[in-house]
């Protein structure tokens, strides 16, 4: 919804465009398309703001308007509303719907405590806790000494944005999402974000961002928060007190996730995430709309049919649940390479019904938040944003990508991370408490590359598994999880004497269970050209293209 009302407001734009000027109606239209993770700040899209309005609503029966309001008591959202709530930082040990602390690590340095310096902008509204309503805030700065004392990055903007719906007196939350990203302090003369009513041609109200740049995270005062990398090696932390936000399953940007989660109260929790950061590619074209699909055109027409000339901006979220359609739409206009790599560590959650499984896990646990199932991450430039789904005794999960890099020559390797709570896998695979074994499949164009992976842990009762080193375009993931089978020994039959009066009975062997064994593993290494892939397993074997070192 969010992607189609920023195109919406773009479309408006030209319109009015061709109306000041007639003769533009014999230009072509071209279709400047950027799938990133990284879309310029606006209310709708980017970091946006926090705002309270009107239910949007399309098809049968729905207008499409929208409008802003001042709160919940506003006549406008009196029944019905949508609230996008950035969390504050906590103030005290009792507050929830906040932000407690942020950490971050890097190779070479000691500690890693964030010190949070302040909160950009004014408070859009304040929190409601009787009704579930948290504040309206906005990005919270953050500074780590021991990373600056090194003379490394060490200020970092973090974002937590919440969506919820109002439908008479009950609010119900929607999703979450959560960003930390490294900045360096900057001067610029663009205006901050804000979200603002707009009327179309058509008459019609909608609500839109402006202001903002696409090479600032925040601006506040003539400050810009100027978007930088990580520092090498790095490793974050975030820890938020949140309500029952969560559904079963958590999407990212990030590699090597730990996650540990408890209970506040009956109603809250306290979710620390924490992992290493990944470089993200965008994908980037601009596509004269002669040679775009039907399909495409019509998105982007009136409703009269027609199309509008000029350039017609498509910032798509990579994160979006249709990211991976639109990709895919455009995808031979990409060049088979991506423009740029920026580091991001990110996450959001995922509104998925809970499989029967799940439902298994979820009433074993109490706390609210304890019924997170599992998490998935990759750096592709976008994917499924669904939870695997379970095929033929296989989580399968879509990535989708571009082969190289921005010079044309570099193969962009995947990376691919899975945590999963052991007991939801169990029951997946019927299996027992005993130790598991993993193996992923790739299936791309050229046919299916099976890896036994070196990655597979398990602590605190949950399952980490990791594939990394794949290409692409749009391979598709498969992880099959293994366990040895004990096998009971066969006692040797033993003859029964024939009993007599004096004879006393003969007891036969008793049978020993064989314990579980298991195999030993070997690794070797495999090459492909530039490419290596180290390989374990009982009987290691080296991917299809790649021979043994």
């Amino acid at each position: 919804m969010r992607l189609k009302l920023a195109l919406w407001f773009t479309l408006s734009a030209l319109l009015l465009s061709l109306q000041a000027n007639p003769q533009a109606a014999n230009a072509a239209t071209f279709f400047d398309v950027n799938v990133t993770d990284h879309a310029p700040l606006s209310g709708i899209l980017g970091s946006g703001t926090s705002y309270i309005a009107t239910q949007l609503r399309f098809g049968p029966g729905g207008s499409g308007a929208q409008s802003l309001c001042s709160g919940l008591s506003d006549p406008k959202c009196a029944q019905e509303a949508e609230i996008y709530a950035m969390l504050p930082v906590c103030q005290s040990v009792s507050e929830i719907n906040c932000i407690e602390s942020l950490a971050v690590t890097s190779e070479g340095t000691q500690g890693g405590v964030a010190t949070f310096k302040k909160t950009i902008g004014a408070l859009a509204f304040p929190a409601q806790p009787e009704i579930g309503l948290p504040a309206g805030a906005n990005i919270s700065l953050w500074s780590v000494p021991s990373l600056s004392s090194a003379g490394k990055i060490g200020d970092f903007a973090v974002t937590v944005r919440v969506k919820l719906f109002k439908n008479g007196s009950t609010l119900r939350a929607d999703n979450f999402s959560a960003r930390v990203e490294p900045y360096s302090l900057t001067t610029t003369t663009e205006s901050p974000v804000r979200t603002l009513e707009k009327l179309n041609p058509l008459g019609v109200t909608g609500i839109s961002g402006e202001g903002g740049s696409r090479d600032c995270i925040w601006i506040d005062s003539g400050q810009c928060g100027s978007v930088k990398d990580f520092p090498k090696d790095s490793r974050v932390k975030l820890t938020i007190r949140i309500g029952n936000y969560l559904t079963s399953w958590l999407h990212g940007r990030f590699t090597d996730p730990a996650i540990t989660i408890t209970a506040i109260d009956a109603k809250n929790n306290r979710l620390e995430m924490e992992a290493a950061p990944v470089k993200v590619p965008s994908a980037t074209a601009l596509v004269n709309a002669d040679e775009a699909e039907d399909s495409v055109k019509n998105r982007f027409k009136d409703p009269s049919g027609y199309l509008p000339p000029g350039n017609i901006g498509m910032y798509i979220e990579a994160t979006d649940p249709f990211a991976i359609n639109s990709f895919r739409d455009f995808e031979k206009f990409f060049s088979k390479k991506s423009n740029k790599l920026v580091d991001t560590w990110s996450m959001r959650s995922l509104s998925a019904p809970l499989s029967s499984c799940a439902n298994r896990v979820a009433s074993s646990l109490n706390a609210p938040l304890s019924t997170l199932i599992g998490i998935v991450a990759t750096n592709s430039v976008t994917y499924e944003s669904q939870p695997p789904a379970f095929i033929d005794g296989a989580l399968n999960y879509q990535v989708a990508g571009l082969r190289y890099l921005a010079d044309g020559t570099t193969i962009f390797q995947g990376r691919y991370d899975l945590l999963m709570r052991s007991q939801f896998a169990r029951c997946l695979y019927n299996y027992t408490d005993a130790p598991v074994l993993a193996e992923v499949s790739i299936t791309k164009e050229e046919g299916t590359e099976v890896v036994q992976t070196t990655v597979l842990k398990e602590s605190n009762g949950w399952l980490a598994l990791g594939a990394y080193g794949f290409t692409f375009s749009s391979p598709t993931l498969k992880v099959k999880l293994t366990q040895e089978k004990v096998v009971a020994s066969t006692p040797t039959p033993t003859p029964t004497p024939t009993p007599t009066a004096s004879a006393s009975p003969v007891a036969g062997p008793i049978a020993t269970p064989t314990p579980l064994v298991v195999p030993v593993k070997s690794s070797i290494t495999c090459v492909k050209g530039k490419l290596t892939k180290k390989v374990t397993g009982e009987k290691p074997k080296c991917p299809k293209g790649f021979k043994k070192r």
